[in-house]
């Protein structure tokens, strides 16, 4: 019997095409250098534990009793109850920062089913687990892209569409830096206020969609160019179209601004769902005066991996 199997992925920001996505748009959303990391002991009952820093789980299969915590692990075990050998024990550990927005739920549902697979010897490719990975999503929110996924699944910065779904990668990553607006957005309640306002006015969403997948595009050659500079206006130009969607305010675009100001950023915006989590900028920080905390992020090839 395997005695333990360790798996981690990296978590993720969204670059560019936030929502548009969800319309058969392309992003661009890349892995971040911070994981989340999930070791998997088997036992010889079917008791299932979960421990993380945040709190403990235990139930047996199959029926496995929900807790808010823990859904997503407990999604991606229900997902395959019927190969599980057995019980386990599964130990969560995350280097993330302590804020929102950097895609902690997609790299551990993504990190726990790539253990999954490896227990029950299944043949499985990093195509089959971003597929796994966001039915498990989709199980639990109802609706995803599975952008975040394809970030924890493959590593690097990519260029991704739902609709259907593909991905690649960009040739050449950026310098980025991360700074929390200090306000939790809550993405399934943003995204529900953004999709009525756009059964109301369609017309006018579905041409900023179309904005953001044209910018996507020019982003994806800037990149493949190395164009920072380029990829910094692109990336200036999709914050107005948040803000245009009603995704930003006042005070966030004051944060957002203070970085675009920067001698050594070449464009900043909202990550993510907009209402608050992170904003990104391209390239370094060079006032040594900056007023705000910036998280010390980076963009990392290394997807999931299987120690």
């Amino acid at each position: 019997m395997v005695s333990t199997i360790r798996t981690s992925a990296p978590g993720k920001l969204m670059l560019l095409g936030e929502h548009a996505v969800l319309h058969g748009c392309h992003c661009l959303v890349c892995a971040i250098d911070r994981r989340i990391t999930v070791t998997l002991r088997p036992r010889p009952d079917a008791i299932v534990t979960i421990t993380a820093g945040f709190g403990r789980y235990e139930g047996r299969l199959p029926e496995l009793p929900d807790d808010e915590c823990f859904r997503f692990v407990l999604a991606a075990l229900r997902r395959h109850s019927d190969v599980l050998p057995s019980g386990c024990d599964l130990v969560i550990e995350s280097d993330f920062p302590n804020v929102s927005g950097l895609g902690s739920s997609a790299a551990v549902t993504v990190a726990a089913i790539a253990a999954a697979f490896v227990w029950c010897d299944l043949s499985w490719s990093a195509d089959v687990l971003h597929a796994a990975s966001l039915a498990v999503i989709r199980d639990v929110q109802g609706t995803g892209a599975g952008a975040d996924a394809a970030a924890s699944t493959f590593g690097g910065l990519l260029e991704y569409c739902a609709d259907p779904i593909s991905q690649r990668q960009v040739k050449h990553i950026p310098p980025i830096e991360v700074l929390y607006s200090g306000r939790k957005a809550h993405t399934a309640e943003v995204v529900a206020e953004l999709e009525a306002r756009r059964r109301e006015n369609p017309h006018q969403i579905d041409a900023i969609f179309h904005a953001m997948n044209e910018g996507c595009g020019l982003a994806v050659n800037a990149g493949a160019a190395g164009d920072w500079q380029k990829f910094g206006e692109i990336i200036n130009r999709n914050h107005e179209l948040m803000t245009e969607l009603g995704l930003s305010d006042t005070n966030l675009d004051s944060l957002v601004h203070d970085l675009q100001a920067d001698p050594g950023i070449s464009g900043a915006k909202l990550s993510g769902a907009g209402k608050g989590d992170c904003i990104v900028g391209i390239g370094h920080v060079e006032n040594a005066g900056f007023a705000h905390e910036r998280l010390g992020l980076q963009i990392t090839r290394r997807g999931v991996e299987v120690a």
